[in-house]
């Protein structure tokens, strides 16, 4: 298992949409900035899409992401999880109406998206090509995103 570092953050923005795919309960996460959509593709599998707000650096939201990804992890009864797929591109978004005219909302601007996909794992897998992440250490390393 490999420790949690700046680059596995960022990496832990994993995360893809497909359609079809059943959308199941989630954790509550209304108090983070941003859209998230969890779709479950198999038991142990999970895409995830995170858009971020306007003014949010593609550091954050992928920080924002993992700690989604590992919430979900340990919610759906998992304590591990690697990283299959991984995007994080920049969509344009129009300005928001009735928004403070000094603020980035007020004007057309750029938000991070997150995409990729995630396995979830009972046990270690000790997987030798790919990180593979414990949920719960993600959980404690990442409050401070909060």
């Amino acid at each position: 298992m490999k420790s949690i570092s700046l680059f596995s953050i960022v990496a832990l923005g994993a995360i893809c949409l497909f359609s079809g795919c059943e959308t199941l309960p989630e954790p509550d996460f209304s108090n983070l900035p941003g859209k998230f959509n969890l779709q479950k593709v198999q038991d142990d599998l999970w895409s995830v899409t995170y858009m971020g707000t306007a003014g949010m650096s593609e550091s954050r939201a992928e920080a924002f992401a993992g700690q989604r990804v590992s919430a979900l992890c340990l919610s759906e009864g998992y304590r591990y999880f690697i990283i299959l797929e991984k995007d994080t591109t920049w969509q344009q978004r129009p300005a928001q109406v009735g928004a403070a005219p000094e603020s980035i909302a007020a004007h057309e601007h750029h938000v991070p998206v997150v995409r990729g996909q995630v396995r979830f794992f009972k046990s270690d897998p000790n997987v030798a090509t790919t990180a593979v992440y414990d949920a719960a250490q993600a959980q404690h390393n990442l409050k401070a995103f909060d």
